[in-house]
């Protein structure tokens, strides 16, 4: 019930926005923003090469989702994960832990991804 509640009140919300952009403006920039400081956190960069490095996180952050809603879609359905090697990968993994393998993270599927990612009991 709480669920049907906050989408009425999300869609009362938008259906009286006239500028989406404008209204979601200020969310999106501190999104980049959070993304470059994960990419130089110290600021040494220059703005171009920070505001690219950011573009690339944000792009493998949203990558990552898409890749453990997937993996979660399989596991659901009993079938095998598409990519084995970064089944433990999640959203806020390492690049350098999933590729090597070398975390213990990686050794345990079930504790790299989100309780949406892991497969339901039936």
């Amino acid at each position: 019930m709480a669920r049907a509640a906050a989408r009425v009140a999300a869609l009362s919300r938008w259906a009286e926005v006239r500028d989406r952009t404008a209204a979601t403006a200020k969310a999106r920039q501190g999104l980049l923003d959070r993304f470059a400081r994960e990419v130089d956190p110290r600021g040494e960069l220059e703005p171009a090469e920070r505001a690219r490095r950011a573009e690339t996180a944000r792009r493998k952050f949203y990558a990552r989702l898409t890749l453990a809603r997937m993996q979660a879609q399989r596991a659901r359905s009993g079938r095998a994960p598409i990519f084995p090697k970064f089944a433990a990968v999640s959203a806020a993994g390492s690049d350098s832990d999933a590729v090597s393998g070398s975390s213990s993270e990686t050794a345990s599927s079930a504790e790299g991804l989100s309780h949406a990612a892991q497969p339901t009991a039936a």
